[in-house]
């Protein structure tokens, strides 16, 4: 390269520069563990699983990436949780509305039973399904590692079963 077209080609790239033409770095997604009130134990995606359909349990807290979630606004006070290791969200089986239907992950998509309204109880949240209105809890209010992740109806579990803590 020629010393006039070098000084053309920073020349060129500085002007660029001082119009604004800057790499922007991608926002920093924040993940944090959702750990239960009651357990005091972390939802966990069990195995590192990728699987869709894979049911969610609560399990000792270790920081690895299957405990962390991040929450993603889909709007009207309503988020995706999605998990760090298989980037999949937080959903209720078969969209059923059942009672003690089971959490699971899965693909993230825009049906109404990923998507979460975290309502303030105390210190924590109840995680609140939209398609069903019903809470996240942890089955049968079981202090145990591997205890499933349940829907059911909101303050009805007299425990804090149905409470999280983000942190």
């Amino acid at each position: 390269m020629t010393k006039y077209r070098r000084a053309a080609t920073v020349l060129g790239a500085t002007a660029l520069l001082g119009l604004g033409f800057t790499a922007t770095p991608a926002s920093a997604v924040t993940y944090t563990l959702a750990i239960n009130s009651e357990s005091v134990k972390c939802l966990d995606v069990p195995q590192n699983s990728n699987r869709d359909n894979q049911g969610i349990e609560q399990y000792g807290c270790n920081g690895n990436g299957n405990q962390l979630w991040t929450r993603e606004s889909q709007g009207n006070g309503f988020y995706h949780l999605i998990n760090q290791n298989s980037r999949k969200c937080l959903d209720v089986r078969d969209h059923s509305t059942n009672d003690r239907a089971v959490v699971v992950q899965n693909g993230c998509n825009s049906e109404f039973s990923q998507q979460w309204q975290l309502q303030q109880v105390g210190v924590g949240f109840q995680l609140v399904a939209r398609h069903s209105g019903k809470c996240a809890t942890v089955a049968n209010s079981s202090l145990s590692d591997k205890a499933g992740i349940i829907q059911f109806p909101c303050g009805t579990t007299g425990t804090q079963s149905q409470n999280w803590q983000f942190g």
